[in-house]
């Protein structure tokens, strides 16, 4: 009996060593598929091709998630932007008819003004919330990335330029938002001084010398500001 007992323990062991073997190797093909699926994935994305589609599974999937968001931010925030730039191109809010049909409380101008300049921040600071480290490091911690994921999600935004992007677009909103708040200083100098100013012959004109030097010195701050 207790030979049979032998015979049985050296049977048993191999099926149990060769399940073991065959649970790695499960597991280690999902790894490389997983992988592989990932940066299939992540390297779809485009201008074109902008998707929270989840493809992968575990921590590829999470990491996956967390830099198609970051991307379609980036993206949606580029485009506000540029929409805002064309926006307010069109409301030319110092032409002369501007100033002639809306001036001179600015009632339309002003808060379309504002308002672009209020979006742009909005959309600059979600820029900015992508590349900052802190903010980084929040998401890796809020999503328990391991260290290995951690650097794979900060390897494959670094690998997309994303901060490169980012400062880009950052350096020129800097400036545009410079100049937006010109315009609204030199509408609000005009509202707030309204009494001294009037329209005639489609030229801004006064009496008042003081008015015309601190107006021309306000037109000529914004029209200094370069936006590229």
């Amino acid at each position: 009996m207790k030979k049979s007992q032998k015979i049985l323990l050296f049977i048993v062991l191999p099926i149990i060593l060769i399940a073991c073997v065959g649970v790695a190797a499960f597991f280690i093909f999902d790894e490389i598929d997983q992988k592989n699926k990932f940066t299939t994935s992540i390297n779809s994305l485009s201008e074109t091709n902008i998707n929270t589609d989840i493809t992968t599974k575990g921590m590829y999937g999470v990491v996956e998630g967390i830099v198609k968001n970051d991307f379609k931010t980036y993206m949606e925030s580029a485009d506000i932007l540029t929409a805002n730039y064309t926006e307010f191109a069109s409301l030319q809010p110092l032409n002369i008819e501007v100033l002639k049909t809306d001036g001179p409380d600015f009632a339309n101008t002003r808060p379309a003004v504002q308002a672009i300049k209020d979006e742009n921040i909005a959309a600059s600071n979600a820029l900015k919330a992508i590349v900052s480290e802190e903010e980084m490091n929040k998401k890796i911690a809020d999503n328990g990335l391991t260290d290995k994921f951690a650097t794979l999600y900060k390897d494959v935004e670094s690998n997309m330029k994303l901060k490169e992007g980012v400062d880009t677009i950052i350096a020129a909103d800097t400036k545009f938002d410079e100049f937006l708040a010109s315009v609204l200083e030199v509408l609000d100098y005009l509202t707030a001084n309204k009494d001294k100013w009037f329209i005639e012959d489609d030229v801004l004109k006064s009496t008042d010398q003081t008015f015309i030097d601190e107006y021309n010195a306000l037109i000529t701050k914004t029209n200094s500001i370069t936006i590229e």
